[in-house]
């Protein structure tokens, strides 16, 4: 058993052995000190064994000292190593964890941390292959068993890419490498997780960038700062007819026509080097030796440090652009669809004419004819249809006018005829007769037979004008408003149509800024169940209070909000205030009923139709099952396929939905069965002489028994006497809406109706 040894031997110990050995050589030379004389050899072994007690004793304490000191420093460094590790950890831009043999994490830094939204403590001892997405985690956690087990497999050999997954459920694509550490005599491994998302975003960006390049009509080709072809798409393909392997590599100069002289390029290249671009007609040759015009483009692209790296080159082929020059002179005064004149030439033909009518003392006139539901043509049977329409009756126009009128379209399915040398008005009613007539007969294009009407105005000098702008203004103006009379008929313009557009322009322009004023109000008007007088539903309709104009009737400002898409707006506002209302009755401890939003075709149409209504539904928190939408039968039926996948969702989101005027549109009965409705309105032209026409009452029982038979309600609106209420009685018509029992009211006044439950009907005077 060893001595033990202090770790710090004092200097006097060592003194008191190193003396004692000297004493004994003494006494081992002394004579008489003990009456005898000690042997030389013990007192040499003697001084020894001390002497060699004492060194061992100074050793020990110098080794046990190191000792210490070097534990003290490799603690240090210990400490140190441990710091710098963290400090690299936390300033890595890179996800990097360090993991034990069993893949659990022990180390997670803060890029890491905000990565995958887990803080340190959440995310130790925690499997780092919870970290990605499947497969990926599963594949990780394989490889990772093999290479523990025996050292094999490519867990720590390559990178690859992977999908990690969020804590919130986010995937993001990333670039994942292991690697094997020895720490404190264990097996550890280092994980990163490299976020890629920005180079698959730039990836995607240069992959689209380049279809688009070659899908572009135009050439396109990039070259080096000396000229050298690297890229061409297969637009300068087809242009230039070279395939790209004979110009890739070759110098841009290739192309060189011949036609441009050297202070051309000269001036070109001096323009690229002073601004960095150029562009202009230059002529080039094709591979066949055709040369031909182009319309070029040249940017020079540079680094960082503003050298020139690359030019671009786009360019398209101008030829047929020379050819079509002269051709499109030609056309500059004539429409080219069906080679009438058109605006700036009728304008030029109508300041002659202006000018001879003071000399000559007659009238002129203009007549504006505008098709009806020629929209619907294009739409239905295709543009080529509608230009042949154009085309015909531009032919029948022309046939119905006098040799010196002009005929013209202006725009669109508006055309207008300028009449001159009329001695009175007589004269230009002849004209018109004929014009109308030739619009009596049917036209024939293709396989399909069309009828066409026309709306017609007309502004006559110089009663209603001396100038063109104004004649044609007039003419426009006397057009529009024939639009409220029957087909094929006309108007002659009248001052109080120019104050009528003149107050329709300042509804229009009120409507834009009355949401902003909050000046709408909802109104609504009771749904009586037929047979117990109870109240079912309400209809929610839309006031405008307008601050200075008081209340503005709908049939004054819905027209207006339909042609010019206002609509949309305030159809999203009623949803939503309908909704925040029925969310107040229902807090108030009020009875609750189904109220119905009405639908316009414009808003139907809107793509996000379904979130809005959801959207709605969610903000204030109602069900479903208390709203409503009422759609018309043109609304639905203008692109019934679209419709059926839009009613679907709503009412998949459990909202009801109804066919409102039905009765009045163009419904086809095999797709209301496949749409997904729960009611059906008549309209009120059928209600109105119930009591006393029987046709009307047939139309109304057969409808009723159609919707029964499809499992639907049936409501009938404008119901004013008690005889047409028998009558719907007897037809066991469901519901009943009208002045009979209420005309629309404001929602206080509702609210106390919904506390009684029920209804008593009187005839009432039409609102």
């Amino acid at each position: 058993m060893p001595i033990p040894v202090p770790t710090r031997v004092p200097l006097w110990t060592v003194s008191f052995y190193f003396l004692a050995g000297l004493a004994a050589i003494v006494l081992a030379n002394s004579h008489d000190v003990l009456g005898t004389t000690l042997p030389g050899p013990f007192a040499l072994s003697g001084w020894l064994a001390s002497s060699a007690l004492g060194l061992y004793l100074v050793l020990s304490s110098r080794v046990r000292t190191t000792e210490a000191e070097a534990s003290a420093r490799a603690r240090e460094l210990a400490r140190a190593s441990e710091a710098a590790l963290d400090t690299m950890m936390s300033s890595l831009p890179d996800a990097l964890i360090i993991a034990d043999e069993r893949g659990r994490v022990r180390k997670f830094n803060p890029r890491a941390a905000s990565l995958f939204g887990y803080s340190p403590d959440e995310a130790k001892d925690e499997p780092v292959d919870g970290l990605l997405a499947e497969p990926y985690a599963r594949q990780l956690r394989e490889r990772w068993k093999i290479f523990v087990a025996d050292g094999s497999g490519d867990l720590v050999s390559s990178r690859r890419e992977v999908l990690g997954r969020r804590k919130d459920g986010a995937v993001i694509p990333m670039e994942l490498s292991v690697a094997q550490l020895e720490r404190d005599g264990e097996r550890h491994f280092v994980v990163v997780l490299h976020d890629i998302s920005a180079r698959k975003r730039a990836l995607a960006r240069l992959d689209v960038a380049e279809k688009v390049l070659e899908c572009t009509m135009e050439g396109v080709m990039v070259t080096d700062r000396r000229g050298t072809m690297l890229w061409v798409n297969q637009g300068f393909c087809r242009i230039s007819g070279y395939a790209r392997d004979e110009v890739l590599g070759q110098k841009a100069a290739m192309l060189k026509s011949g036609l441009q002289g050297p202070d051309f390029y000269t001036a070109m290249w001096t323009r690229i080097r002073e601004q960095g671009e150029w562009q202009g007609e230059i002529w080039n040759r094709r591979k066949d030796g055709e040369a031909f015009p182009e319309w070029l483009t040249i940017k020079a692209i540079t680094d960082p440090s503003g050298q020139v790296t690359r030019y671009v080159g786009v360019f398209s082929d101008i030829s047929k652009h020379k050819r079509a020059e002269e051709t499109i002179r030609t056309l500059t005064y004539y429409d080219a669809v069906t080679r009438l004149p058109n605006r700036y030439l009728l304008m030029d033909r109508l300041d002659q004419a202006l000018e001879r009518a003071p000399r000559s003392g007659r009238r002129l006139a203009l007549v504006m004819v505008g098709l009806n539901r020629f929209k619907q043509i294009n739409e239905t049977l295709g543009h080529q249809t509608g230009d042949q329409v154009l085309r015909s009756v531009a032919d029948r126009l022309g046939a119905s006018l006098r040799g010196h009128d002009t005929v013209a379209r202006l725009r669109g399915d508006t055309f207008c005829c300028l009449l001159t040398d009329l001695a009175q008005d007589h004269d230009a009613h002849l004209v018109i007769s004929r014009l109308l007539e030739s619009f009596a007969a049917s036209f024939e294009i293709g396989d399909h037979e069309l009828f066409v009407t026309a709306k017609v105005g007309i502004s006559v000098y110089p009663v209603d004008g001396t100038d063109p702008e104004s004649l044609v203004q007039k003419a426009e103006t006397a057009m529009n408003r024939s639009k409220e009379l029957a087909d094929n008929s006309f108007q002659f313009y009248t001052p109080e149509m120019h104050a009528n557009s003149v107050e329709r322009l300042r509804l229009e322009t009120e409507l834009r800024k009355a949401l902003s004023r909050d000046e709408f109000v909802v109104y609504y008007q009771p749904k009586i169940e037929t047979s117990s007088g109870r109240v079912v539903g309400a209809e929610a309709l839309v006031r405008w209070r307008h601050a200075e104009l008081g209340m503005i009737s709908p049939a004054d400002f819905i027209p207006i909000a339909e042609e010019t898409g206002l609509i949309v707006p305030i159809g999203n506002w009623v949803l939503n205030h309908v909704c925040e209302q029925i969310r107040a009755w229902r807090d108030a401890g009020q009875p609750v009923v189904q109220v119905a939003v009405n639908l316009s075709a414009h808003q139907f149409r809107q793509p996000d139709l379904v979130e809005r209504v959801e959207e709605a539904l969610q903000i204030h928190g109602i069900d479903p099952d208390f709203l409503e939408l009422e759609l018309t039968e043109s609304a639905v039926m203008h692109n019934a396929e679209s419709a059926i996948t839009t009613l679907m969702e709503l009412h998949g989101h459990g909202v009801r939905l109804a066919v409102d005027d039905f009765g009045t549109g163009y419904s086809s009965l095999s797709y209301l069965k496949k749409f997904p409705l729960d009611k059906l309105k008549i309209d009120r032209s059928f209600v109105m002489d119930i009591d006393t026409n029987p046709a009307s009452a047939e139309i109304v029982g057969a409808i009723i028994a159609m919707g029964h038979s499809l499992n639907l309600e049936i409501v009938a609106e404008g119901v004013e006497n008690d005889a047409q209420l028998e009558v719907l009685k007897g037809l066991k018509c469901d519901e009943i809406q009208g002045f009979y029992y209420s005309r629309p009211i404001p929602a206080d006044t509702f609210s106390g109706i919904l506390r009684l439950g029920r209804m008593d009907g009187h005839a009432t005077a039409a609102e």
